[in-house]
């Protein structure tokens, strides 16, 4: 809710002079289905299995990031396609700026020194951010990822609620289309 907010206020208020006018997704439709977004989460996966192979020396599941690619990257890319344009980028980069120094505040200056919470070491790709490498915690690049990858899916879901509630056609239609 804090993320949505913190976009609705900068792109209706503080940078709404680059607030899109239009409200319906070019396309005419909120789904579009992109085979490159397919290819790109599985490319993604691939990626990530890879990398955590080269870097921990053998086979590892990285549950957190399969976990962001395939429920938080690969739906809100399936809405990029069609309310991309909608999106103010400008409110988008103030939002996602905030989010990232809120996140980095709370979890690497008060969350991992004090041990209010870790993250699971075998759940991870094996990357950390270096500049904040704790001595028993470590603050992973999925804890990074994260936010990012919230605040793109924040923002896109609201700009096609917002484009479903202002379309007058029938729902069906308004998600995905006429034939």
């Amino acid at each position: 809710m804090a993320i949505v907010l913190a976009y609705f206020w900068a792109d209706e208020f503080w940078l709404d002079r680059y607030h899109s006018a239009a409200t319906i997704p070019p396309q005419n439709r909120i789904f579009v289905l992109s085979p490159p977004t397919v290819w790109m989460g599985i490319a993604l996966l691939v990626a990530g299995f890879v990398w955590s192979w080269i870097l921990r020396g053998s086979f590892h599941f990285p549950e957190y990031y399969v976990f962001l690619v395939l429920v938080a990257f690969v739906p809100a890319s399936t809405l990029y396609r069609s309310v991309g344009e909608l999106v103010n980028w400008r409110a988008f980069s103030w939002t996602a700026l905030w989010v990232l120094l809120t996140s980095a505040i709370w979890e690497v200056t008060l969350a991992l020194p004090r041990m209010w919470w870790g993250y699971c070491d075998r759940a991870m790709i094996g990357e950390y951010v270096d500049a904040w490498q704790l001595r028993e915690w470590k603050y992973p690049i999925e804890a990074l990822l994260v936010w990012i990858v919230v605040t793109f899916s924040c923002v896109l879901t609201y700009e096609a609620v917002k484009s479903y509630q202002s379309d007058v056609r029938p729902g069906k239609e308004r998600l995905f289309g006429t034939k």
